[in-house]
């Protein structure tokens, strides 16, 4: 398995899978295609192809999610955004636990 370090902001909850959970709603990050990077703002959903990645924030955050091809890769496109779909960075207001799919060609 991957080791994916997160530094904690006020936004972000930390979900270490030990059950009970916090009520907040998760973000999933998805890869397709070419190896790439993503980052989050807040902080707290960072990582790289392949995934997934899963963080919780508390309700109500907009999240951000820039993504940066690794290479000759180049972002692709996003799926599961509030913004465009061909728009990087991704922005999305997480009220619900939601996936996000991010393709580099």
């Amino acid at each position: 398995g991957a080791i994916v370090t997160a530094y904690m902001t006020g936004n972000v909850v930390c979900d270490t899978g030990g059950g009970g959970g916090s009520g907040n709603p998760a973000l999933t990050l998805t890869f397709e295609g070419n190896p790439g990077t993503v980052t989050s703002v807040p902080s707290g959903l960072s990582g790289a192809n392949p995934g997934p990645y899963v963080a919780q924030f508390v309700s109500g955050t907009l999240v951000t999610l820039t993504a940066t091809g690794t290479g000759s890769s180049v972002f692709g496109n996003w799926s599961g955004c509030d913004s465009s779909p061909s728009t990087n960075p991704c922005t999305l207001t997480l009220t619900s636990n939601r996936t996000v799919t991010l393709t580099f060609n």
